[in-house]
């Protein structure tokens, strides 16, 4: 069984390693203490991280309501900039429609509505 140590996994993922620490007491990795002591390395199981990143798609989403609370706008311009191409989704089965938490926040640093009639207009 391979293992990881927090900072391999932090790395993988790109966040820091309180932020892997939260996903471990959080359930969402499995971990384990190394060795006999109290106070031992945490290691981290490959299909524990595996399956994280697998799931992280649908984690990393919003639904289109919460992305209008983060742009200041409404469901329907969402779905416009959906339609548009500018906001990314993710297809989720059996759910309603899914953003990508990565472009509402890329979108949302350059927000302001004459851009975004822009982009819906081209």
């Amino acid at each position: 069984m391979n293992a990881y140590t927090i900072q391999q996994v932090a790395d993988l993922l790109q966040c820091s390693p309180v932020t892997v620490g939260r996903y471990v007491r959080r359930g969402w990795l499995d971990a384990t203490k190394a060795g006999d002591r109290r106070n031992g390395p945490v290691e981290i199981s490959a299909e524990s991280v595996n399956r994280f990143i697998a799931e992280r798609d649908d984690a990393l989403t919003y639904d289109t309501a919460t992305a209008a609370r983060v742009l200041r706008c409404t469901q329907r311009t969402v779905q416009r900039l959906i339609g548009a191409g500018v906001l990314e989704t993710s297809p989720v089965p059996g759910r309603a429609q899914r953003v990508k938490a990565e472009s509402v926040t890329r979108l949302a640093g350059t927000w302001s509505p004459r851009n975004v009639r822009r982009r819906v207009a081209a």
